[in-house]
């Protein structure tokens, strides 16, 4: 009988493990390709600390406040949004941009988890930010209802984004949304379709032929990109506060990405974007995360 009962058990965690309903500690095992579900189990990791950056309020809710942790900048928050930033223990600094700067300097625990809620005030043109500590049920049920942004990943070496932001926002093939209508020209191999994804390989070899880039369709103020030798990039914008700055461009051949990072500037973001043709001199980025277009007109 004991024997029998023990066969049975076996027979019932073998049927758990292969229908994937495995129990760890009293939780569900969450699968990675789920990071805002697994982000929602406020799961702490005895060796890091957990730090939730969520944005609440009606004030300014049509606003993208730009936001940096540690002086890198990672993005942008949005009406009930939230980063998730899984960092060392030690003193860490949030920073946030609108018509101000505003920074919170947080000391951290290891297996901590710390919530700050990100606020917006006063009037459409003139919007400030502002940061505040909160409690764990505050937090936990603000960021419950809230949409993730990313999960960002920083030590002692690295404080760069690692690729949860490309497996949140994953590489698919989308209709690319051109500033221009699509148009069609012939050559001597045919007919080329435009708007078209360029993809793989081709995006290094867009960015060896065309060095200087114009960008004259944009959320913004125009501005340049220079390519330089070792993926440094330089941008330039006469009517921006901060008229230079230099960063770092890497190319993501699988996954159809070129990504930028900037030392100091938010505009335009650091971050992944798709590269479209529209016309024979005519490109444009789309940003993964927000979706701004960036258009661009390079010499043939």
């Amino acid at each position: 009988m004991m024997n029998r009962s023990i066969a049975i058990g076996f027979l019932f965690c073998a049927l758990l493990y292969f229908t994937g309903c495995a129990v760890t500690s009293g939780r569900f095992s969450l699968p990675d390709k789920d990071p805002e579900k697994k982000a929602k189990t406020f799961i702490s990791k005895k060796d890091r600390s957990l730090i939730y950056i969520y944005r609440k309020g009606q004030t300014g809710a049509a606003t993208l406040a730009a936001m940096s942790f540690d002086g890198k900048v990672v993005g942008r928050t949005g009406q009930d949004t939230f980063f998730l930033w899984e960092t060392i223990p030690g003193q860490h600094r949030i920073s946030s941009r609108a018509g101000n700067t505003s920074d919170l300097r947080l000391d951290t625990a290891a297996g901590k988890i710390y919530f700050v809620r990100q606020v917006l005030s006063g009037k459409e043109g003139r919007l400030n930010t502002e940061h505040e500590v909160v409690s764990d049920s505050d937090g936990m049920a603000a960021v419950k209802v809230s949409k993730l942004l990313a999960v960002i990943r920083s030590g002692k070496k690295s404080r760069r984004i690692e690729q949860d932001t490309l497996a949140i926002y994953p590489p698919i093939e989308v209709e690319a949304k051109p500033e221009t209508d699509v148009t069609q020209h012939a050559d001597n191999k045919g007919f080329e379709s435009f708007p078209k994804i360029i993809k793989g390989k081709a995006i290094t070899a867009h960015f060896r032929k065309y060095r200087h880039l114009r960008f004259d369709s944009t959320p913004g103020a125009n501005f340049t990109i220079d390519v330089r030798p070792g993926n440094t990039v330089e941008r330039a914008c006469n009517t921006c506060n901060t008229p230079h700055d230099y960063g770092e461009m890497k190319i993501q051949s699988a996954k159809n990405l070129v990504c930028f990072d900037w030392e100091v500037v938010i505009y335009p973001a650091s971050t992944c974007f798709r590269v479209i043709q529209l016309t024979d001199n005519r490109f444009q980025l789309t940003g993964i995360l927000n979706n701004e277009i960036y258009g661009y007109k390079v010499r043939q």
